[in-house]
């Protein structure tokens, strides 16, 4: 028996002043599948993603979601109950508790004006959690958790409308390889009970893992749907750049000039010891890391120079101002992408 049809896009366009981020784009997700949405920067995935959640409205085209046409009005109120989105930045207030962060919105209430049911907040939460097999003590302050929790935690809330389908905006892009596994495991068991997730990600492994199905999107258009278990890595990667790609990263030449800025056993109280490292004319410095091991942070001071800084952070000029410091951030290309500690986990 085939599937039917859970969302349809069709013909989908949306113009951002002169700029056309969706041109005539169609999309056809099926009931209980995982479909990854594929495309490189720039082809329209944001748009799509914001335009489903009711954030972006004014667009041409039409979206049904179990047959029935969707406005953009529709998207903002109904569709908010039946599309439970995971964005790629955390919508999590950080002072609350797991508990209130999965009911924001819809806190049990007392009898007495303003006053909350906290007996029965906990119970729901636990029990929700519960249905997606993650153990996290709901009376817990969401600082306290780890990104991988809170990204659990995100996909808690955002099923916790029982929606129809579940889209996951680059779910994994802060969670190291020992937790993908265990969030596949929850789209898996999500896609069992009938619910379509649609899956956008850049790393084509994770695709090939868990999607059904792949849509690719190039310049705002869709160009193709395939079945994941028919197709190829070197497939997809021409059917983004829209062209025969033999190498995807080719050797060049390329002449450094002379250092421009030396950090030298770079220390920040119980933050950093003895971090150094240099950088010259025309170089990209990667700086990468565990989730939480402080690159943005080291980066920052790096550049800042601030008093306290300046002792340790020497640059090839008399002084660090403004108009140095803003050309030295052009030259850095900064990943804080998390990494597998272990010696296989390398991507």
């Amino acid at each position: 028996m085939e599937a039917t049809a859970r969302l349809e896009i069709i013909g989908l366009t949306k113009d951002f002043a002169a700029t056309r981020a969706l041109d005539n784009a169609s999309l056809t997700v099926l009931q209980g599948e995982v479909h990854a949405v594929l495309g490189q920067n720039g082809a329209g995935k944001s748009t799509l993603v914001k335009i489903l959640a009711g954030v972006h409205t004014g667009f041409q085209g039409e979206i049904r979601l179990d047959g029935k046409p969707m406005s953009a009005q529709d998207l903002q109120t109904v569709g908010r109950q039946q599309i439970g989105v995971v964005h790629q930045e955390f919508p999590l207030v950080p002072q609350l508790t797991v508990a209130e962060n999965l009911f924001l919105t819809r806190l049990p209430k007392a009898k007495l004006p303003g006053q909350v049911q906290w007996k029965e907040l906990f119970a729901k939460a636990a029990k929700l959690l519960e249905s997606i097999d993650v153990r996290i003590d709901v009376r817990a302050r969401v600082e306290d958790l780890n990104m991988s929790e809170r990204q659990l935690v995100s996909i808690a809330r955002a099923i916790s409308t029982n929606p129809r389908i579940l889209l996951l905006d680059e779910a994994t892009s802060t969670l190291p390889k020992s937790d993908v596994a265990r969030l596949f495991s929850i789209i898996r068991t999500l896609a069992e009970r009938g619910v379509s997730i649609i899956y956008i990600s850049h790393r084509m492994d994770e695709i090939f893992q868990i999607a059904d199905r792949i849509t690719v999107l190039r310049n705002g258009q869709s160009v193709a749907t395939v079945r994941t278990a028919e197709t190829t890595r070197d497939e997809l990667i021409q059917m983004m750049a829209g062209r025969p790609v033999q190498i995807q990263y080719p050797q060049r030449e390329h002449k450094l000039g002379e250092v421009i800025m030396a950090v030298d056993g770079f220390c920040e109280g119980h933050v950093y010891r003895d971090c150094s490292f240099t950088v010259r004319k025309g170089e990209i410095i990667g700086i990468a890391g565990l989730v939480g091991a402080g690159q943005p942070a080291l980066l920052r001071c790096s550049l800042i120079c601030s008093a306290r800084t300046r002792k340790t952070c020497a640059a090839a000029c008399s002084s660090c101002t403004e108009e140095v410091i803003s050309q030295l951030l052009s030259l850095f290309l900064f990943t804080c992408a998390p990494l597998d500690p272990s010696p296989s986990g390398a991507d």
